[in-house]
């Protein structure tokens, strides 16, 4: 099991553009997990514990969609995490004793939620503590939010009672930390006295500077706002502005923090709501025709500009050429002149080094990486001009599941493809590579509905026929699920351990499969077979995620 974020990568050639969105209701899966934990904690204390695991981990009314009850000794060593059952009697002590530390922290103020790595996502959970057979126990439930909004207020909550808990000093060096705590993706943090002087912030240049009269171009006073805010009685709120970036609108939550020596700061953080992968494909599209129309040399300080004309929102704009230097970058124009074909995202892979050979191979196309404590998803053209090859690419951080699901299935097909069913298989069960991002994974049906991937939680439901795709009321979804996709692919809903499951189904055809054999009759040299080699089938790649 491995407990941390690998990189994603994948060139899609079309457009991700989805109709009928459907966002998790954050706040409830919050609620979902407090109560779930409060009711586990009740049974734990009248019921011996290995029933109390036995129950969790077997019964569906311990679970709420994605939501499942896990419990960890104050050793961290892991008792029951759901239905994943290949994580038991792991000691998440080993890695990562800081996650252990802070849910007995959180628990000992009588419970509270903390944010973590798990499964190659960030999932915020509910614990609280419980005493049982002379141990202390973690009990636990958690989800992965994808609301910008949820994220933010979190993070803001998070660094009030940091703050509280350590000091306003330390609290302020780990919000300048660009790439700290209070980091996910775009969304970070900031803090101002009360007369509008900034005391923490990721672009340090900023630190010490009075900013109370920054001015947005409709005329907003948006600091002068904020402290009053944070000045009020109820000393939090939301606030939204158009922000110098591109007009587009940025939502900020504002909440006090008064320190014990009774010093008053606004905590701040925000996001931007509207900005999609079409905005981010116009970005790079204008950029391309800027770099055609004035060349490239005059083009790159334009492209640089932070508050340019190619700024909007939270996206960033870079400009490589074929050997990795940078000629723009907006996010750090300092990089100009820089070769980075050697930097790599927080798992250490090549950033640069993919982008130029998907941009080399397909010309186009979407790649992404773990930065920031977040997914990004930079979208990339290869352009040519009298002054050589360029590579164009406008990075974002994307919320939304269906954006996410949607890009996996996309990336799993194109894998498909490209390595055939033996050995994307392997890929697609495994824990740590780009086909899981927390409760999002890939599943892949054969042409009669039978299962042939489930993610890396249910490999005992492999070549089982409509056990993975049962809804609550016992109704048969796969083959539907794969009539879908033969019509063309899209989304379906159903109801899944006591939630509505929403998933996208795509399918793909002419894969080599050297699993063709009758399954019940399936032996080990069937895949050394030159003959299975050859055999061509068509698959339904499915991945969902619950509302």
């Amino acid at each position: 099991m491995k407990w941390f974020v690998t990189y994603t990568v994948c060139t899609l050639l079309c457009s991700f553009a989805i109709q009928g969105q459907k966002r998790v209701n954050v706040q409830r899966k919050a609620d979902q997990c407090h109560k779930l934990v409060d009711a586990a904690v009740e049974y734990i204390e009248k019921n011996p514990i290995h029933k109390a695991c036995k129950a969790f981990v077997s019964e569906t009314r311990w679970r709420r969609g994605e939501i499942e009850v896990f419990v960890f000794s104050n050793k961290g060593n892991c008792l029951i995490f759901g239905s994943q059952r290949s994580v038991i009697w792991d000691n998440i002590a080993v890695t990562h004793k800081d996650i252990l530390d802070e849910m007995i922290s959180v628990g000992k103020q009588g419970g509270g939620f903390v944010n973590f790595l798990w499964n190659n996502g960030y999932m915020n959970a509910f614990v609280r503590l419980v005493y049982k057979e002379d141990e202390l126990l973690i009990v636990g439930a958690g989800f992965y939010p994808d609301s910008g909004e949820y994220i933010t207020e979190q993070l803001v909550h998070s660094a009030i009672e940091y703050g509280k808990s350590t000091s306003a000093m330390t609290l302020f060096e780990a919000v300048s930390n660009p790439h700290g705590r209070f980091r996910r993706g775009e969304i970070f943090l900031e803090a101002f006295d009360f007369n509008g002087i900034c005391v923490a912030h990721p672009s340090v240049e900023l630190i010490g500077q009075n900013l109370i009269d920054n001015m947005t171009e409709d005329h907003q006073y948006p600091n002068r706002d904020i402290v009053n805010i944070a000045k009020s009685k109820n000393a939090k709120g939301w606030y939204e502005y158009a922000s110098r970036h591109g007009g587009a609108r940025k939502r900020v939550y504002v909440e006090r923090l008064t320190t014990t020596d009774g010093k008053e700061y606004a905590i701040v953080g925000g996001y931007y709501p509207a900005v999609t992968e079409a905005d981010v494909r116009a970005v790079v599209k204008r950029a391309v025709s800027f770099m055609r129309t004035h060349g490239a040399k005059e083009s790159f300080s334009e492209l640089s500009q932070p508050n340019g004309r190619f700024a909007y929102g939270g996206v960033t704009l870079f400009v490589f050429n074929m050997d990795g230097t940078v000629m723009a970058d907006m996010a750090n124009p300092a990089f100009v002149g820089q070769n980075l074909i050697n930097s790599v995202d927080q798992d250490g892979q090549p950033m640069v080094k993919i982008i130029l050979s998907q941009a080399n191979k397909y010309l186009n196309g979407w790649v992404s990486f773990h930065e920031r404590n977040a997914y990004s998803m930079t979208y990339f053209e290869k352009v040519k001009l009298l002054e050589g090859d360029f590579v164009v690419g406008v990075t974002y951080f994307p919320t939304g599941k269906q954006v996410t699901v949607r890009f996996m299935v996309g990336k799993a097909v194109r894998h498909l493809e490209q390595l055939g069913a033996a050995e994307a298989f392997q890929d697609f069960v495994a824990y740590d590579t780009e086909f899981i991002r927390g409760d999002v994974y890939i599943e892949v049906l054969d042409s009669d509905a039978v299962t042939l991937v489930a993610g890396p939680y249910q490999r005992h439901k492999i070549w089982e026929k409509d056990t993975v795709t049962v809804d609550d009321k016992g109704k048969l979804v796969s083959e539907s699920i794969v009539a879908m996709a033969k019509g063309g692919g899209g989304w379906m809903t159903y109801e899944k351990n006591n939630a509505t499951r929403r998933i996208y189904a795509k399918q793909v055809v002419k894969v080599k499969n050297p699993y063709k054999e009758k399954y019940d009759e399936f032996v080990a040299d069937t895949v050394k077979s030159d003959k299975a080699e050859k055999i061509y089938e068509s698959f339904t790649v499915v991945c969902g995620y619950y509302l």
